[in-house]
């Protein structure tokens, strides 16, 4: 980086201060830090941000909405300078102290630009944006959202917190030190109040929440929540509130779509369709009032994307709304489709196309597009086609015509469901995404849909609850309660041989567990661990451990064993040489594509148990294991060890053996030595066999395919060429 760059990092606008009037009504609000009001140096440790003044009189002259801002000559190096041109530089360590800025109530704009009175983490976070977040999340409709979002920042401390914070949270998930990454998380939160604080006022100015700047604010607020979901454990869409009222007060004053509310407007559409989805809901964005030519006449690749994705949300609106039976209407969507199809430029034809081949670990078809926006407008195409043929109100709903609709239709969602996952696979892999998590739950819901199980009933009470982390010998343990008479022992293996409705089951209670049920409750009762586990009277391994804290609350009557192991680095080997090799199978990850069994034993662990026990958010269990699996093993240790009185509560080792264990239980010691069992070879024989299974499993979807080879190909053939 030059030393223009660097001045720019660390220049302070020690000048500004001087023009700052004194107000003795005013407010002086900050980021939580140990920023001074005045130049010094300090530590770079806590986060350092600006300081804002908020005055109560008078009233800001703000920038034309949606007009580009254009830095005042009289500002000699300006963030913008930085950000804007200089993309691949690194910033110089270090803080800057910076001078306090008027904040008007309920004004989105400051007088001022304060670019230079950006410290070096505001920089650099607002670079990591620039360069990491903005090309796969918001410029694939606008090109040039970023820089006019990097424009208007200096102006618009509302903008510029929701950058900052969505870049620390963002940027807290791929930091190897887990103590600096948990700094980024909470400097995020932090960012995020203070933006929150700023947006209230606003909600009733007319003006404010139809700029453009306050509906790009809302979108970026809404990613962010998107991305902090997994941690708070619900996701409310609060922030697609904001935006569904800046476009609600855009259309009632008839505002023009153009500008940065317009390259804003396509990202919140997006986001609403991707809720509506996940919801089951209507979209709530009125796409007929967006101002874009829905004709088929030529134009650029990006206004093509913009069609399609109109065309998405009025499939989401028929499937979940009262049309959803009107044949009249489905044709209508069929027919502009299909000319979308026909009519989309010749760049959206791939430049290469490979057909799928599992024997070579290639489990989706290979479609090279070159342009981002025509990858985004396949993907969005191919989903909404699945749509399509899932809520075709021609099928026939029982009887032999059933059955023959299923055997034609269920090869073509097939088709549509790869080419969909293949065009999801051209976006960035950081975290599970909106377009993974749509496969995953169209899967889940439509593809391989479980009810729910028959309830068991439980005739003996809960006696034992083996609460250790998998691979610290719970095989072993299970083989010698079964031995002392605790039949039946549940154990981890039991969720992969169980029937799909059972699996689906766990899926549920994972979802309760992390993300809440719709009246935000967390609780996981008796009853309904009881409708898996009533057939148990001992439970181990990762029911056991990832229900730990619900099981002892559910069950305050049984005995308690924290079942561990001495050496942790051991533990940590073997988990990493077994759990991981299992997420890295590929012959299981192909086969969960193609059956109702292996789906449910894929999705419940790869999915659920293991992102969730080892807090890997972005959804690699590799790296959540490497980077997470020590602390979380202790932090579950000590958990365990306060939530459990003493005389309840039995730590033990495999090493330690039948005595102590026996002693604990009450239980004559048995005859032998104590079994050891799920060794390395155990554990290659588990894969193996549970591998036969899925491939049997699998083997009837395959025959479908089989029976209507042609007309797949047919379809194939058609869709990409």
């Amino acid at each position: 980086m030059g030393r223009r760059s660097q001045h720019t990092a660390w220049y302070t606008a020690f000048s500004l201060q001087r023009s700052l009037e004194n107000n003795s009504d005013s407010l002086e609000t900050s980021l939580p830090s140990n920023t001074a009001l005045y130049l010094g140096s300090s530590s770079s440790r806590g986060p350092q941000a600006l300081t804002l003044t908020r005055e109560q009189t008078s009233v800001l002259s703000s920038i034309d909405n949606d007009q580009t801002y254009q830095n005042p000559s009289n500002i000699p190096l300006s963030i913008n300078e930085l950000l804007c041109s200089e993309i691949d530089g690194t910033l110089p360590s270090g803080d800057c102290t910076t001078p306090p800025f008027i904040v008007k109530p309920g004004s989105l704009y400051l007088d001022r630009p304060i670019g230079q009175a950006i410290d070096h983490r505001g920089a650099e976070l607002l670079l990591h944006f620039k360069t990491v977040i903005a090309k796969p999340w918001f410029e694939v409709t606008d090109p040039d959202f970023t820089n006019e979002a990097l424009r208007r920042a200096p102006r618009c401390p509302l903008l510029l917190y929701s950058l900052l914070a969505v870049s620390s949270s963002h940027k807290s998930w791929f930091l190897d030190d887990p103590d600096i990454a948990q700094d980024y998380a909470r400097y995020g939160e932090e960012y995020h109040e203070k933006c929150i604080s700023l947006l209230l006022p606003m909600l009733n100015d007319s003006e404010s929440i139809t700029d453009g700047a306050f509906l790009a604010c809302s979108t970026i607020l809404r990613w962010y929540e998107e991305l902090s979901a997994p941690i708070h454990g619900r996701d409310d869409a609060r922030h697609l509130l904001g935006g569904y009222a800046s476009v609600a007060e855009s259309f009632r004053q008839d505002l023009p779509w153009e500008g940065f509310r317009q390259a804003a407007l396509w990202i919140h559409l997006r986001q609403d369709i991707f809720n509506a989805v996940i919801n089951q809901r209507v979209p709530r964005t009125n796409v007929n009032r967006l101002g874009i030519d829905r004709s088929s006449s030529p134009t650029d690749e990006t206004t093509w994307a913009k069609r399609v994705l109109c065309l998405e949300a009025e499939v989401v609106e028929y499937c979940f709304s009262h049309e959803g039976s009107s044949i009249q209407r489905y044709t209508s969507l069929e027919v502009r489709l299909e000319d979308w199809d026909r009519q989309k430029p010749q760049t959206f034809t791939p430049v290469f196309y490979q057909e799928r081949d599992p024997s070579q670990g290639v489990s989706f078809p290979i479609v090279s597009v070159l342009l981002d926006s025509c990858v985004f407008a396949l993907s969005h195409y191919y989903f909404a086609m699945l749509m399509m043929l899932v809520h075709d109100p021609r099928m026939p709903k029982v009887g032999t015509q059933y059955l023959e609709y299923k055997n034609t239709t269920f090869p073509e969602i097939t088709v549509w469901s790869r080419l969909f996952k293949s065009g999801s696979a051209c976006q960035r892999d950081d975290v599970p995404g909106p377009f993974a998590i749509w496969w995953w739950r169209f899967l889940e819901n439509y593809v391989y849909a479980a009810p729910e199980p028959p309830p068991r009933k439980r005739t003996k009470p809960m006696e034992v609850l083996c609460v250790g982390l998998p691979r610290s010998a719970t095989e072993s343990l299970q083989t010698a309660l079964l031995k002392l008479g605790y039949d039946h022992t549940y154990h981890g293996w039991d969720i992969v041989y169980e029937t799909p409705n059972y699996s689906s089951k766990w899926v549920r209670l994972c979802r309760k567990k992390w993300f809440g049920s719709l009246d935000g409750n967390t609780t996981i009762t008796k009853e309904e661990f009881d409708e898996v586990l009533g057939h148990s009277v001992a439970v181990t391994d990762a029911a056991g451990s990832v229900f730990a804290a619900e099981l002892i609350a559910a069950y305050p009557d049984a005995k308690v064993v924290l079942n561990y192991r001495r050496d942790l680095d051991a533990w940590h080997e073997s988990a990493v040489k077994t759990l991981v090799s299992v997420h890295e199978n590929w012959a299981l990850y192909i086969l969960s594509c193609l059956g109702k069994i292996p789906f449910w034993g894929w999705h419940v662990y790869e999915r659920f148990m293991w992102p969730g026990l080892f807090r890997a958010l972005d959804g690699n269990i590799e790296t959540g294991i490497a980077r997470n699996g020590k602390w979380v093993y202790k932090e579950h240790c000590n958990m365990i060890r306060g939530l459990v009185p003493k005389e309840k509560l039995l730590e033990w080792t495999v090493e330690d053996g039948w005595e102590p264990l026996c002693k604990f239980l009450d239980k004559p010691v048995p005859d032998g030595p104590f079994p050891h069992v799920n060794k390395a070879s155990g554990w290659e024989n588990h894969e193996a066999e549970v591998t036969k299974r899925y491939l049997m499993s699998a083997l009837s979807g395959v025959a479908v395919l089989s029976a209507v080879g042609i007309a797949t190909g047919a379809i194939v053939y058609k869709t990409m060429w």
